[in-house]
């Protein structure tokens, strides 16, 4: 299980963060420690069905920026949200100092990260 999890955070820091199958090993692991399983597939059946009608095939390249409300606020309006502006309110809010999971900007660079840490600049 952490395999899964430590093979989803290189694929990000190689900027691979959008692959299927990090997705799906994810959510296998949601599900794994979910103790609802019943809660959690129908949770997961509704936001997959919200993703096919807003998100129909797209090329890699035009990948759309979806923030977590999206998938965790039942109301949330994906059409007239200001998506970068709430990404970037929560990525300035996450703290690598007292949050031992994430890597100082620092070291984000070092591995080679690409972009500013902790912040959405889309391309």
């Amino acid at each position: 299980m952490w395999q899964s999890v430590q093979y989803s955070r290189y694929n990000y820091i190689d900027n691979e963060h959008s692959s299927n199958e990090d997705v799906v090993r994810l959510a296998i692991i949601a599900r794994h420690i979910c103790p609802d399983k019943k809660l959690f597939d129908n949770w997961l059946r509704h936001i997959l069905k919200r993703c096919i009608e807003l998100f129909p095939y797209i090329k890699l390249s035009n990948k759309p920026v979806i923030p977590r409300q999206f998938f965790f606020e039942k109301d949330y309006n994906y059409q007239s949200a200001d998506h970068i502006k709430i990404i970037n309110e929560f990525l300035s809010s996450l703290n690598y100092k007292e949050n031992e999971t994430l890597n100082s900007p620092e070291i984000m660079k070092e591995e080679g990260f690409q972009g500013t840490p902790y912040k959405y600049e889309p391309q």
